[in-house]
């Protein structure tokens, strides 16, 4: 699958920002070999869900998912379920999953980039 052009990425996470209400960007995770695919709103208990989807060089593709909370900030809280990894964290009123099927090792690389860029 080719990378969609920057115009669709851009047009895609403007729609993401505006239906949750905050700015937001898809981390741009090149330099770690990995390509942003599409970004696309879905609902979890009738809440907007956007769901941002990588494609690594090598492995499997991974999303980070964001949707809006009222719940207090917290770090990397990592799990593992149905063979896939995940991490979770809050920031200024949104809530970031990570989950895919990478090793630990890449994990914590991605998710510190993620938070990284999405500070910025």
């Amino acid at each position: 699958m080719p990378t969609p052009p920057a115009k669709r990425r851009i047009r895609q996470m403007l729609r993401i920002s505006e239906v949750l209400g905050a700015d937001l960007a898809a981390p741009d995770l090149t330099v770690l070999k990995a390509d942003f695919k599409y970004a696309r709103l879905c609902k979890i208990d009738g809440e907007p869900l956007a769901q941002i989807a990588y494609l690594p060089a090598t492995g499997e593709p991974f999303s980070l998912c964001i949707m809006k909370t009222d719940k207090p900030d917290h770090g990397p809280k990592y799990s593992k379920a149905h063979e896939l990894n995940a991490a979770t964290w809050r920031h200024k009123g949104v809530a970031y999953v990570y989950v895919g099927e990478t090793s630990k090792v890449m994990m914590d690389r991605y998710v510190s980039a993620m938070r990284a860029r999405l500070r910025s």
